[in-house]
């Protein structure tokens, strides 16, 4: 959607997440119009950059069929130089929302694995800082619940993106009954636009985290209440507790509204 051709090499800009990478595919098919060049209050965003880099892109692009819609995360003046020469101006005064997900959450553990099968918390916090042995030496699948609320004006021509914040070690998130992908790296990002609506919202989060928990907490137990079987004798010392891992989902979780403009 952004990119340029000089002195025959193209020029793309990109934005990665820590450790993160990206696949990028030329294609023989007919080029469609494209931007070519971005400014933000008489600033060169591409090509080069002149701002501060920020966890957002300033401005972001997308293909709707045969409209594109900008996303303007950080307000300002834009200017857009398309590939045809055509010059086109935007202006934002709204910096984006963001909905934060506080309060309660109910979490399902397996009970088979030593932990209750439901608690109630007001705060996202580690396994590990539990009191209850039972989740703080836990390892296996947890599912984290909430009910939120969203109105027509949240609605309204935003981009919602779902961020959950810390999590260890992969997460999987259920909205409204829709199943979505499975993430095992940061960020935690999920694009929930197509499948929430004004009012109530259900919110379902799955989180698995590794094994060395659980087999430190074995370690103090007597053979035959342990719930797994190890050569590993490490998890067995008394100073195992120093090898927990932070586990489960620690947020801040939240929503972020990203504005969306359709571009002539």
């Amino acid at each position: 959607m952004t990119y340029r051709e000089e002195n025959g090499r193209t020029v793309i800009p990109l934005l990665f997440e820590p450790e993160g990478s990206k696949f990028i595919v030329f294609r023989t098919a007919v080029q469609k119009p494209h931007i070519t060049g971005i400014m933000k209050d008489n600033q060169n965003i591409f090509p080069g950059y002149s701002f501060k880099t920020k966890e957002f892109p300033y401005i972001n692009f997308r293909r709707n069929g045969e409209k594109v819609n900008a996303e303007v995360v950080e307000p300002g003046n834009y200017t857009l130089v398309w590939s045809d020469g055509h010059r086109e101006e935007l202006k934002s005064d709204r910096k984006n929302e963001i909905i934060e997900l506080s309060g309660e959450w109910t979490v399902k553990f397996d009970p088979n694995w030593g932990a209750p099968a439901n608690v109630k918390i007001d705060q996202l916090k580690s396994w590990t800082e539990f009191d209850n042995i039972g989740i703080k030496y836990y390892s296996g699948t947890a599912t984290y619940r909430k009910s939120f609320q969203l109105n027509n004006q949240d609605l309204n021509q935003n981009r919602l993106v779902l961020d959950l914040g810390n999590v260890k070690e992969m997460a999987s998130v259920k909205i409204n009954g829709h199943q979505m992908q499975v993430m095992w790296s940061a960020p935690f990002r999920f694009d929930i636009t197509l499948f929430v609506k004004s009012g109530t919202n259900e919110l379902e989060v799955e989180v698995v985290n590794m094994w060395v928990n659980r087999l430190i907490g074995d370690g103090k137990l007597p053979q035959d209440q342990r719930l797994t079987k190890t050569n590993i004798i490490k998890f067995n010392a008394l100073d195992a507790g120093k090898y927990l891992r932070v586990s489960g989902l620690m947020g801040p979780v939240k929503i972020n509204l990203i504005k969306q403009v359709n571009l002539k």
